[in-house]
């Protein structure tokens, strides 16, 4: 079992890489509806005693997981926030101050109507891409 599954996500790792030119963050969903980014560029994976280790080498960030809490991973070119409560996430994110938040379908959001689901938010020059529970 512990063979098949090492094959499995080399055989994963191997196709994701063909597919990520274009996007500047690979994206790592947990089990429990959380998610963390890291850059693309300078990302290693490691596979080590039933757990991911992904280490950018250029900026020496690092994410650790059991493979058992990794639900997907997928390229992405905007970073991913953990998903957390709408409550939290305003008041984390600051988006009574953001410029713009978009829902997914293109149309402007005002931060009073927020309801979960995934927003772009734009705010300075900074553009984030968030889920809300």
């Amino acid at each position: 079992m512990k063979k098949k599954t090492m094959i499995l996500l080399s055989a994963l790792a191997l196709t994701t890489a063909a597919h990520a030119e274009g996007y500047d963050y690979l994206a790592f969903q947990r089990t429990d509806g959380t998610a963390q980014t890291l850059k693309a560029v300078g990302l290693e994976l490691t596979f080590s005693d039933g757990k991911l280790i992904a280490t950018n080498t250029q900026t020496s960030e690092q994410v650790t997981m059991a493979l058992a809490d990794l639900a997907s991973m997928f390229f992405t070119d905007t970073q991913v926030t953990t998903a957390v409560s709408a409550a939290k996430q305003t008041q984390e994110w600051g988006l009574t101050e953001a410029e713009a938040i978009y829902d997914l379908a293109g149309r402007e959001v005002k931060p009073a109507h927020l309801r979960a689901g995934v927003y772009i938010i734009k705010k300075g020059n900074e553009t984030r891409k968030i889920s809300l529970k």
